[in-house]
């Protein structure tokens, strides 16, 4: 079973914070446009007991999860 590598504890479930990204222009009348619509998604992969940020992809938390290998956000390196 896979461990925190920040509190230690034994988890089988990461909490995810997911945030979509739009983008609006706003003129000097006060008027909002929406500028782009792209559908950019914002991960982040949690610890369940602590909620501390492990991974900012899918792949690194399901590896994670079924291997039990520490890793973290920014290139597989745990953040601090």
């Amino acid at each position: 079973m896979p461990k925190c590598p920040k509190c230690n504890e034994e988890i089988t479930t990461l909490s995810l914070i997911q945030s979509e990204r739009n983008f609006y222009e706003f003129n000097a009348q006060g008027s909002i446009y929406e500028r782009e619509l792209i559908n950019q998604w914002d991960k982040d992969f949690k610890c369940p007991k602590c909620d501390e940020g492990l991974f900012d992809n899918e792949d690194d938390a399901l590896s994670f999860l079924n291997n039990g290998k520490e890793g973290g956000k920014n290139g597989g390196d745990e953040i601090s």
